[in-house]
């Protein structure tokens, strides 16, 4: 299958800061920042000049961080989000459906911004034709193969949209809140 070939070596997985002992738990911290209208703008400039969108930029910058902090993996691992919507039924349903996926980048020296989101873009291409496949499912079969209890991503990246604004004299913004769901065991 498509995650057992993606699997054929042992992950390495990408750390912020590797925890051991007491400082380990399963407990998810969120960074979350909202980005002006005038550092906003020249996001999107850069993305549409380059063909890109702000999501795969945002996963670009943490790639090359956790490239560089853990001593150039030969891959770097990040968590994304893909919607989980295949057909046309499931795109015309009301409601949020979204699969939490793995996303293994090859980052190298000599990547400059663009050509790693062009990886990055090229991996989510991948991960929507494998998206059915259940995180839970793809994390028992490498955990059984290569026999240990981790997480196959330790940063996961969730870039949103949303519009932060007034309308009538009342502002309005959205926040995001995970059910706990999202985060692995």
């Amino acid at each position: 299958s498509y995650w057992e070939q993606r699997f054929r070596k042992k992950p390495s997985v990408s750390y912020i800061r590797p925890m051991s002992g007491e400082a380990a738990s399963g407990e998810a911290r969120r960074l979350r920042r909202v980005i002006g209208e005038d550092m906003a703008g020249r996001i999107k400039g850069w993305c549409a000049g380059n063909k890109v969108s702000p999501a795969v930029l945002f996963e670009a910058a943490v790639c090359a961080y956790l490239y560089r902090i853990n001593g150039k993996p030969e891959e770097t691992w990040i968590g994304t989000l893909v919607a989980d919507r295949a057909s046309r039924q499931e795109k015309e349903m009301a409601g949020m459906c979204v699969s939490t996926m793995p996303l293994g980048i090859r980052v190298a020296e000599e990547d400059t911004a663009v050509s790693l989101c062009e990886k990055i873009a090229a991996g989510h291409m991948e991960l929507f034709r494998h998206q059915k496949y259940p995180y839970g499912n793809i994390l028992k079969g490498v955990r059984e193969k290569f026999g240990f209890s981790g997480s196959l991503f330790e940063v996961m990246v969730s870039y949103q949209n949303a519009r932060i604004g007034y309308h009538g004299g009342i502002g309005y913004g959205t926040e995001w809140f995970s059910n706990g769901c999202s985060e692995a065991a």
